[in-house]
């Protein structure tokens, strides 16, 4: 009798187990039921993501129909930053199959950005994996009453063309063809002309430039297709360098991006990869073009100074502040990091990633963290 007690339960557990999902049933994994359709993008969302005891950290993300997003990550100036600092993303959004909550963003960085779509519309920070981020701050980015369309100006790749009517540029990480308004210096034309020239190439035929561009968009009227339509325009102040022959790259494949003044974000010292932790700040560094250098160690700023000649690199007189860095790991990590800085003595820039050298020895790689 008890045998027979005991497969009638382990029966009745298993019918249980095979019921929908939605019942909550037997389930290992937190379900989330996808909320409806994300109604009248473009949109956008922002909020304080701030990670306990770093520095203030605004995020404004802004989706559009077209399946493209534009994203800024703000530090504000304070007593310790000279200035404020925007680091930009843009790419492609889409929504997870089998957990449509889930809003997948393919950008410049080299990881997924994920967020959780709320049926109140939030949108929720997750981690690399996905997960939830278990946190004393809520990672959450509220919907704005109005549009910001996070315009720049940015750092883009994309191709460029020109003919006697208009200038157009192709975005690499969208696909997106827009005009570009208010014209181009007649000396950034004659490098086009040089670059196309190289690769034997004549009238309008695109060639890969790196720009820094600032967008403009309206909402197309209803006789010109969709009423969410989009038309882009986009103005360049400055072309940073074309690529005669190159095609759209991301990560080692792309053209290589300049040392000074772009983002770099550490990926690993010594081999090491740097775990990704959403609640702490991540190593950075910048090297700006007077000669002075701005990063962060995990736990605190850091100023230095640099000289580079060629693929030569040192900096000089790593300081930072004195805030305490919140576990001894993270105290580890801060000065091993301060150390490959003051053991540094050449570079070299593969694509989208720096690599800081001692001798032919690697000391740590980095990532820009604006790719394009």
């Amino acid at each position: 009798m008890m045998r027979i007690s005991i497969t009638t339960q382990w029966l009745r557990l298993s019918w249980l187990c095979a019921l929908p999902l939605w019942l909550g049933a037997c389930s290992l994994w937190p379900y989330h039921s996808a909320p409806a359709p994300i109604p009248n993008l473009p949109a956008t969302w922002s909020g304080d993501v701030t990670c306990p005891g770093c520095v203030p950290h605004q995020q404004t993300l802004t989706l559009f129909a077209d399946g493209s997003f534009h994203l800024r990550d703000e530090y504000p100036a304070n007593q310790r930053r000279r200035g404020r600092e925007s680091f930009y993303d843009i790419g492609q959004w889409s929504r997870l199959s089998g957990d449509e909550s889930r809003l997948i963003l393919r950008g410049g960085s080299e990881t997924l950005r994920q967020f959780r779509l709320q049926h109140g519309g939030e949108l929720r920070q997750l981690d690399a994996s996905g997960a939830d981020i278990r946190s004393i701050r809520d990672y959450v980015l509220t919907r704005e009453k109005g549009l910001d369309p996070v315009a720049g100006p940015m750092r883009l790749l994309g191709k460029l063309s020109v003919d006697d009517t208009q200038l157009r540029f192709s975005e690499c990480l969208t696909g997106r063809e827009m005009t570009v308004i208010d014209g181009l210096p007649a000396s950034v034309i004659k490098q086009y002309r040089v670059a196309q020239k190289l690769v034997n190439e004549t009238g309008s035929a695109p060639v890969l430039a790196s720009v820094i561009g600032v967008f403009s968009a309206r909402l197309a009227t209803s006789d010109e297709g969709s009423e969410n339509a989009s038309v882009w325009q986009v103005t360049v102040p400055r072309v940073l360098r074309f690529w005669p022959g190159e095609d759209c790259g991301i990560g080692a494949a792309a053209p290589s991006l300049p040392l000074r003044d772009t983002p770099w974000r550490v990926l690993a010292i010594a081999n090491e990869p740097i775990k990704a932790d959403p609640m702490a700040a991540t190593l950075a560094l910048r090297l700006h073009d007077d000669g002075k250098v701005s990063g962060h160690t995990g736990c605190n700023i850091l100023r230095s100074q640099y000289r580079s000649d060629d693929s030569a690199l040192n900096f000089d007189a790593v300081m930072i502040t004195r805030r305490a860095c919140m576990n001894p790991m993270a105290q580890a990590l801060e000065t091993t990091w301060i150390e490959v800085l003051r053991r540094t003595t050449a570079y070299r820039v593969v694509g989208s990633y720096l690599e800081l050298l001692a001798g032919d020895r690697v000391l740590a790689r980095l990532i820009a963290n604006e790719m394009h």
